[in-house]
């Protein structure tokens, strides 16, 4: 029995001997790199979009851009329910054409423009603010000119609120 544990720990240490002589041996190479013979037909990926990271605030007069940092490492990808948000934004360029559209959710809020300036008020056991901060994602486009906010209110989208690229200090 011992003989037989002996030859078997032996053959499996001569084959991964054998394994690691082939590894090193060849090198083979994936077809598909840019290095590869076939790279020259391979077409290249379509470019990456980067992102705007914007803090936000809301309150009853509309959305304010208070900050804007850029994230060329962060692509950046539209959310798939966008079209069912209340809260929308426009990117256009400076002709006006959309080039982006997207959504976001902030947190529950009270929009009525009664209560400006007034502390957060209760309904039932929560806290409902008139002030809110959130970030969102758009995407970094050199043709971005303007961000314009909308929301929907009784199934039509009013504006509520513009930040042009000038007026941003991007980090």
């Amino acid at each position: 029995m011992t003989q037989r544990l002996v030859r078997g720990l032996l053959a499996v240490a001569l084959l991964a001997g054998v394994g690691i002589a082939l590894s090193r041996s060849v090198r083979i190479q994936d077809p598909l790199e840019p290095d590869g013979p076939l790279a020259s037909r391979v077409p290249a990926g379509p470019a990456r979009t980067a992102t705007l990271m914007l803090t936000v605030q809301l309150d009853a007069n509309g959305v304010h851009v208070l900050q804007a940092t850029r994230k060329p490492d962060l692509e950046w990808v539209a959310r798939r329910n966008d079209a069912q948000l209340v809260h929308r934004w426009t990117m256009r360029d400076a002709l006006g054409a959309v080039i982006a559209t997207g959504g976001f959710d902030p947190a529950r809020i009270c929009l009525d423009p009664a209560h400006v300036g007034r502390g957060p008020h209760m309904e039932g056991d929560v806290t409902i603010p008139h002030v809110d901060h959130t970030n969102l994602k758009v995407p970094d486009l050199p043709a971005f000119d303007r961000l314009e906010f909308t929301r929907l209110v009784d199934g039509v989208e009013q504006p509520f609120g513009v930040a042009s690229k000038r007026a941003l200090t991007l980090r």
